[in-house]
């Protein structure tokens, strides 16, 4: 690539342009520029100090006296076109009083080691530095505002957890976050590494300009580089350990040598101290910083003796002027200072001076809040760590327990299979083609009634305190939706004589308020059973004559004769004792009681909860409030609202009552009513007058209308005590 004739002739002509100021560069344009810059202010200091290096390695090359006046002389002309160059101090030290002043400049010489030297002129006071201390104004940039705590997102507040080796889950082998003391004493090693990324966020740093040493990285390795292994370990943990620290050194050795600046906080003798190493071309410039007021002599022998190991470098002594305070712990958030004080010089170009002088509170408040931040993430984090644990342990125990169900499932199945092949052996249990039954439906529909019926009538969450059950847990609703689902509509296609299903659907009937179809249904009852025509009739009378009759909140009877009050029971809670619902119905209960003295109590209900039943907590609790125990008669057995009234008759009975009181709940007390009166019709005795009486007044009188679903209840309960079948289909049969 060397320049042809032609080129060279170019260059020529062009140079002897610019001297003479012809051609382009005619009319003197470019002697006046030339002129204008000598005498700007950055002219002047450029000159000088090409001058004074000039002169600095001519007196190092002669030492001699003529080279030494020769110099001066050349002082004094350089002094010329320096004077009046407004500069800043740079260096501490100039000392806190001087530090990132501006002043004037006055004169040059050199000092005794050879060095430059200038007098600034301040207003007030004239000091002396080296030149290599000073800065011209116009050079110095304004100084950078480093990024806000705003700017921080909790992904990069994660991010720095991880980096700096803090938990991020509660089985994380990392430390957990320490928040710093508000006036920065005692800073730790995540302090500082937390404050370097601050640093690099902030400043906009790149790993490519600057690196920094993890100073526990540096700690491990001079601790073992020092106080060497155990005596007592093994060959096998030496040769392992022997790997570990060959790693260590060599992460070191990379990063001091990847980037033109290495930032390196040395931890000794419980105190913090910064080397930083600058790549100048093939130099390489150390400096020590200590801000302790006597320099810690342990700590620059560690930082020496790590130098010299990694890398062969010697290590300076400290070169800052600034110190901490007498006493204080306040040695990392110097470091912190420092840190960032070399990055704005040597990666941002600006002055040491734009920080001010060294101080702990501007790194003190920043470590405090940064970590504070880190602690809370660090927090919600866990939580969060911890509530996901849970919710997939929720979701494993959930799906074995969905998988114990289905195999559950499979075995009732296999059980269902097995009866129905069994009873198809017997002749009165042999199923007709196409009859609405479980039988006949598929094996889904089979397994899903035995769940429903297994499950327990009044057991789910919506009919928890009921006995009517609804299709999450009565096996004779779900039998119904399954034979409605695979196409068996309507009995009476399949079966016509079927007494039961005439008898149902003319009850259902009414109940949907088909009066017309309700009595053709009973017509084709009476052509089948006159005697269950008639019963129906007297059920539906009954019924008729309670829903019409205003409820009461008390009883109503004049009767004269043997009276006893029923009182019916309500589920109890999971430790035995009673709920408020049968509270109001035993204070209804002792009211009447004691209008009565003369009247009989049966208590009714046996659900156990806790080794106790609803019918002696009853009892017990009557007693414990002055009733006679004699008059009191408990009914333990019952499950349901029908059983209630069943085996309430036969007490009925053997007491020779003439009269009955049924109390329940408002909502409730119809129910037991008809139920009681017909199960008396059934059992005896025959004669007795049944009245019923709703506790919870305000229940009472919103109770005056009975809705539909109230009076399908009735009839459903008043069919099963007249001896109905809910469910007759093998093997689920159910009065």
């Amino acid at each position: 690539n060397k320049p042809s004739a032609m080129q060279k002739n170019n260059i020529k002509h062009m140079k002897r342009g610019m001297k003479k100021g012809e051609g382009a560069y005619g009319g003197g344009k470019w002697k006046q520029l030339k002129k204008m810059w000598k005498k700007s202010e950055t002219g002047k200091r450029k000159r000088l100090n090409s001058r004074l290096e000039k002169q600095h390695q001519k007196m190092l090359k002669e030492n001699g006296a003529e080279a030494i006046e020769e110099l001066e002389e050349e002082l004094r002309f350089a002094e010329a076109d320096t004077e009046g160059v407004s500069v800043f101090v740079v260096h501490e030290s100039a000392g806190r009083e001087y530090f990132g002043r501006q002043g004037i400049l006055k004169e040059a010489r050199f000092g005794g080691a050879g060095e430059p030297e200038v007098s600034l002129h301040f207003n007030p006071g004239v000091w002396s530095c080296l030149l290599k201390h000073t800065v011209e104004v116009e050079q110095v940039k304004k100084t950078r505002k480093l990024k806000g705590f705003n700017g921080v997102s909790r992904v990069m507040l994660q991010s720095w957890l991880w980096d700096c080796g803090l938990k991020l889950e509660p089985e994380d082998p990392g430390d957990d976050v320490k928040v710093s003391s508000q006036g920065g004493d005692w800073l730790l090693d995540q302090h500082l590494k937390v404050g370097w990324e601050l640093l690099k966020f902030g400043a906009g740093l790149q790993e490519s300009a600057v690196q920094y040493v993890p100073p526990d990285l540096l700690q491990a390795w001079m601790h073992l580089e020092t106080e060497g292994a155990h005596p007592d370990a093994d060959e096998e943990f030496l040769l392992r350990l022997s790997a570990v620290q060959e790693n260590r050194r060599k992460v070191i050795v990379q990063k001091l040598d990847k980037a033109a600046v290495v930032l390196m906080p040395v931890y000794c003798s419980q105190h913090w101290t910064l080397v930083v190493v600058q790549k100048v071309g093939d130099e390489v410039l150390v400096e020590y910083r200590d801000s302790l007021q006597t320099a810690s002599e342990a700590s620059w022998q560690a930082a020496a003796k790590a130098l010299k190991v990694l890398k062969g470098w010697e290590l300076p002594r400290r070169c800052n002027t600034a110190v901490q305070p007498p006493g204080s712990a306040l040695c990392g958030a110097f470091v912190l200072f420092w840190m960032e004080q070399v990055c704005r010089k040597l990666c941002l170009n600006e002055p040491a001076c734009s920080m001010g002088w060294p101080n702990a509170a501007l790194w003190s408040a920043r470590t405090w809040t940064v970590s504070k931040m880190l602690k809370k993430e660090q927090d919600k984090q866990i939580a969060e760590a911890k509530a996901l644990q849970l919710k997939n342990e929720a979701i494993r125990k959930k799906q074995k327990a969905v998988d114990e169900k289905n195999l559950k499932k499979q075995e009732q199945l296999e059980k269902i299979k097995g009866k129905v092949e069994a009873s198809a052996k017997e002749s009165w249990l042999k199923v007709p083609a196409g009859k609405p039954c479980l039988e006949n439906l598929s094996k889904e529909g089979q397994l899903d009634v035995a769940d429903k019926a297994n499950t327990g009538q009044g057991s789910c969450s919506r009919c928890r305190w009921g006995d009517v059950g609804c299709l999450s847990c009565s096996g004779a609703k779900a039998l119904e939706y399954w034979l409605k689902k695979e196409g068996f509509y309507d009995a009476l296609l399949i079966s016509p004589e079927d007494l039961d299903a005439s008898s149902y659907l003319a009850i259902w009937t009414l109940v949907s308020g088909d009066a017309e179809e309700a009595r053709s249904y009973l017509s084709k009852v009476a052509s089948l059973n006159a005697g269950r025509a008639a019963d129906l009739q007297d059920i539906i009378a009954r019924v008729s004559r309670i829903c019409h009759r205003p409820l009461a909140a008390t009883s109503c009877s004049s009767r004269l004769g043997r009276r006893a009050i029923v009182t019916l029971g309500y589920a109890l809670k999971a430790d035995g004792s009673m709920t408020d619902i049968l509270v109001g119905r035993l204070e209804t209960t002792l009211r009447l009681a004691e209008s009565d003295p003369e009247a009989s109590i049966i208590v009714t209900g046996g659900i156990p909860q806790n080794g106790e039943v609803e019918a002696t907590v009853m009892a017990s609790w009557l007693r414990d409030r002055g009733i006679d125990g004699n008059r009191i008669f408990e009914e333990p057995y019952s499950r349901n609202t029908v059983e209630n009234a069943l085996f309430s008759a036969r007490v009925l009975a053997r007491l020779r009552a003439e009269h009955a009181t049924v109390v329940s709940s408002a909502s409730h007390v119809r129910r037991g009513q008809a139920v009681l009166e017909i199960a008396c019709r059934q059992l005896g005795p025959v004669d007795i007058s049944v009245d019923g009486v709703g506790c919870e007044m305000d229940s009472v009188n919103s109770m005056q209308v009975v809705d539909q679903d109230e009076l399908r209840r009735i009839y459903h309960d008043a069919l099963r005590a007249y001896g109905m079948m809910s469910l007759r289909s093998p093997p689920l049969f159910e009065r």
